[in-house]
């Protein structure tokens, strides 16, 4: 016979909140809203590993993905780093030794890379000569990215137009989403934060602006180390420079990580470059003024001397 009962026996452990659930799931919902306002309290032990969760079980969950799966060891003296991949130790030892682990065998070439991914690059674009990048239009392949950017913007850029603004793009594709911002009774999203009036067909773009924009989000190719305000810029630039990475990528691994930047500090950058860049030009015209002044002077002083050499 089941019993039902109204005890409300799981309580929100977070500080000066003492709201109480009958279910453990509903307790897991809320503590979602504290996501703001707590510290991830729970750090990967590992050493070189600063990854930090707001629930335990993510943390367990995380060893067990990353750090049991660490069978590759350093066996540099004093060294105790460990890795998933074989190619992920190479490239460590290479801190040790200060060499570039991954060396051309083509006879003559001897050149080397700090990835594999760059040396495949190297070998098909120097030594085999492969095309691997075609074009989505024509289906044309060229040897170099920049090769085939440069064929895209000369024989397809901006040729399909909007019957109803004008407007151009470069692809079917790219203008049956801009369609979609005429078509009728569809929202406008504008973003609601003091003297920001940008507005957006779609809710998921609004909320990038107000990420990037408004709340200084960044978000960091684990591969290089650079910083975008968009995932959709992010994405681009992974298959640009690390194609052969992210193939070569487990899974399981975190494909960015997301840093935030103080906003009035990014405002002021922002201001002072503005700055910079006004002085600089005002220094030009200056500098262009000095220089016709003194040209003029010059000339009168050699007109001068024209005439009494006629007198």
């Amino acid at each position: 016979m089941t019993t039902h009962t109204n005890e409300r026996k799981f309580e929100c452990p977070f500080p000066g909140c003492n709201k109480k659930f009958k279910r453990k799931d509903h307790l897991q919902n809320h503590m979602e809203t504290h996501k703001e306002d707590r510290e991830k309290k729970y750090s990967c032990p590992y050493e070189g590993c600063n990854k930090k969760y707001f629930r335990k079980e993510k943390l367990t969950r995380h060893i067990n993905n990353v750090h049991k799966k660490e069978k590759y060891q350093c066996d540099f003296p004093g060294c105790q780093a460990r890795f998933v991949k074989k190619n992920q130790l190479i490239r460590h030892k290479a801190i040790h030794t200060g060499k570039k682990p991954y060396q051309c065998t083509y006879e003559g070439c001897g050149m080397c890379f700090d990835y594999p991914s760059q040396l495949k690059r190297h070998i098909r674009s120097v030594h085999t000569k492969e095309k691997t990048h075609i074009c989505g239009e024509c289906g044309l392949s060229f040897l170099k990215f920049n090769e085939l950017q440069r064929h895209i913007k000369e024989f397809h850029a901006l040729q399909y137009e909007c019957d109803v603004c004008g407007k151009k793009f470069n692809s079917k594709r790219n203008l049956k989403n801009h369609s979609q911002v005429h078509e009728l009774n569809r929202k406008v999203y504008v973003c609601n934060h003091k003297d920001c009036n940008s507005s957006f067909a779609t809710l998921s773009s609004l909320n990038a602006h107000i990420n990037a924009v408004h709340k200084g989000i960044r978000y960091k190719c684990l591969f290089c180390g650079k910083l975008f305000s968009y995932l959709s810029t992010l994405s681009l630039h992974k298959k640009k420079f690390h194609d052969l990475e992210l193939k070569e990528n487990d899974k399981n691994e975190p494909k960015y990580e997301i840093i935030q930047i103080d906003e009035n500090q990014e405002k002021d950058k922002h201001k002072h470059k503005k700055e910079k860049d006004k002085d600089k030009h005002k220094n030009k015209h200056k500098d262009k003024d000095k220089d016709k002044h003194k040209h003029k002077h010059k000339k009168d002083k050699k007109d001068k001397k024209d005439k009494k050499q006629k007198r």
